[in-house]
Parts: structure tokens; sequence; C-alpha cells
């Protein structure tokens, strides 16, 4: 569980006739609750879960930063194969609630609905000091804003990475 006051925290606030971001001091409150497990269900497979809900408001009670998802939660499980103990793969994804925001602007507000994403990995210990890992992430492709905070930002579509790490 946590707890935090923040006072006079420099939040967005709009811009000035002549194009000038401004900011102005907001007390808030943050209050919620993380969880975590982690631990190895079988010899060669171990899983990550974790759950976080979050409140925020400013003094008088009234919701704050809407643009921060106020629950999430994160799963990771990576496996060795039983072939060889040199290859495992992995799936780790994020949930997150929806977030809105109202337009400094125009006064509409803006949401981007809950969402969940999906990545996936194999790792090949090619020797003792070399191994290669190939990376999909978004794996279902799913289009989401990462942030509603000044400017919405479509995230990275499915895409792929190769990459070869070798350890002296």
């Amino acid at each position: 569980m946590f707890k935090a006051e923040q006072e006079g925290l420099g939040t967005f606030a709009g811009m000035t006739e002549d194009q000038q971001y401004y900011y102005e001091g907001v007390d808030i409150e943050s209050k919620g609750i993380e969880l975590e497990i982690a631990g190895r269900v079988t010899e060669s497979i171990d899983v990550v879960l974790g759950f976080t809900s979050l409140k925020l408001e400013d003094p008088e009670g009234a919701k704050v930063y809407e643009w921060v998802p106020r629950r999430t939660v994160n799963l990771s499980v990576t496996a060795d194969l039983p072939v060889s103990a040199d290859v495992s793969i992995g799936l780790n994804g994020r949930w997150q609630s929806d977030i809105s925001k109202v337009d400094e602007y125009t006064g509409v507000r803006i949401r981007q609905d809950s969402y969940a994403t999906l990545n996936a990995f194999t790792k090949w210990g090619v020797t003792e000091h070399m191994s290669v890992r190939a990376n999909v992430n978004n794996v279902t492709d799913k289009k989401y804003l990462t942030s509603l905070y000044q400017l919405g930002y479509y995230a990275a579509p499915r895409n792929y990475s190769v990459g070869f790490v070798y350890e002296f």
C-alpha cells in the first residue's frame, strides 16, 4: 500500500497568446495498492504477475491527471524448452484501464479505452558467451495511444527485432 502527497507539482496549464507553454502548481494526493507475485511454477517455467490500483485526487477530492491509468496488470511467463536448456521462450503482456483528458483548447474530452498488449520472444544460448534473441512486440497489432498527457501518439504497430549478445 502506498500514499504520497505532492505540493505545487508543475502541471501543464495551457499556452499564452504568443504560443508559450505555461504550468501551474497543483497539489496531488496519490494512494493505492501494488501487488506482485513472482515464482518458478516448474523447473523450467517462471511467472511474474503484477497489479496496481491507483487513486489521484486534488485537495478537494476531485480526480486529477486522468491520463494516468488507474489500474494496470502485468504478466510475464518465461520457459526453457524441454528439448534444450539453451532455448527459452517467453510472453509478456500488460493491460491498463481507460484514460481520458479534457482538451484545454476545445473543452472536448479525449478518451483511450482500456487495452492490452502482448509481446513474445525466443532466446537461444549459442555458446556459453553468445546468445541470439528474437522479439515480436505488439503481437496482436493493437492500435492504441501511448499517452494523452499533452499529445497523443499511436504506439508502434507489430514489430520484430533480432539481437546478438556476446559476454566477455
